[in-house]
Order: C-alpha cells, then sequence, then structure tokens
C-alpha cells in the first residue's frame, strides 16, 4: 500500500488510524472535488498527485534530485498554515491553538484524493527521511517537529470526523 505505515512508529500509526475512520465516517467517497489548496502545497506532493499517488510521496525522486528534507518541511509547514481556519493560531512554543468556539469550525474540503492523502502522504516521507539524520541530537530535535505535526494532523483529522 502507498501509505503503509511499516516501522514508523505509534503516532504514524494513529495518523493511519485517524485518517482512516474519517473516511470510513464519510463512506470512503473518492472525490477529486474536495481536496486541499494546491496553491502552497509542496512541490513533492504535486508531482505526487500529478503522478496519480502510484507510489508514495517522493519515490519517484532521481538520486540528483532529492528534495532537501529542511525545504520540504518548510514547504509542509507553510501548506498546514494554510488551510488552517482563522480562529487556529501558533502559540509561542509552535503548538497549534486547539480550542473551538461554538461557531467554529474547520470547513476544510479535506477528504478525497486531493485531501488529507497529500498530508498523510508528505509526513510518511518526512519521517522516513529522518531515519538519514545522522546527528543525534538534530535528529531528536527535528523528530519532536515531527511529532508535533503529526499529533496536530491527528486532532485536526478526529475534529473533521465528528463534524
Amino acid at each position: 500500500s502507498v501509505l503503509k505505515s511499516d516501522d514508523l512508529g505509534p503516532t504514524f500509526v494513529a495518523l493511519m488510524k485517524a485518517w482512516y475512520e474519517l473516511e470510513k465516517a464519510h463512506g470512503f467517497t473518492n472525490t477529486t472535488r474536495d481536496g486541499l489548496p494546491a496553491h502552497s502545497r509542496p512541490a513533492l506532493v504535486s508531482a505526487w498527485i500529478k503522478n496519480g499517488r502510484r507510489t508514495r510521496v517522493g519515490a519517484n525522486e532521481k538520486e540528483n534530485d532529492k528534495t532537501d528534507r529542511r525545504k520540504f518541511v518548510t514547504q509542509f509547514q507553510e501548506w498546514w498554515r494554510s488551510v488552517q481556519p482563522d480562529w487556529r493560531t501558533l502559540d509561542l512554543n509552535g503548538d497549534w491553538s486547539q480550542k473551538k468556539g461554538e461557531r467554529d469550525s474547520f470547513n476544510l474540503r479535506a477528504r478525497g484524493t486531493n485531501g488529507l492523502s497529500g498530508v498523510v502522504g508528505s509526513l510518511r516521507w518526512w519521517k522516513e527521511e529522518l531515519g538519514n539524520v545522522t546527528d543525534g541530537a538534530e535528529r531528536e530535535r527535528e523528530m519532536g517537529v515531527w511529532e508535533k505535526a503529526a499529533t496536530d494532523a491527528i486532532w485536526v483529522i478526529g475534529q473533521l470526523r465528528d463534524e
């Protein structure tokens, strides 16, 4: 499977379960009409979508064309920020607000083939790339950033499922 969890840890497994439950709650409808905006989507994800999602994100990169992990993380964070509703803000620690008011909603068109599959695929690629980081302190710091991003995605998916 393109997005199978292999041995990417419990947070990734939880992400896959949350995404599955969201799609299940909506009858696994596959729509290309819905989806996350492409305007700030990482180039690697756009290429994956353009190639019909036949492999996992980043699998078709040529060795001399490898995406820089740090650049990708910045692109992913900008994309994630761009799809958040106005009421969600980042605190000084880089954590997203998770307190919704009565009238707040995500209202994201996040299901279907151009939706959260790109987020889940991005988080998979990013986590796999962390396995190539040789400096222990750098790897630990970046793993913390990845955990925050994945945990927030799990929370968002849960909110979408419950709306």
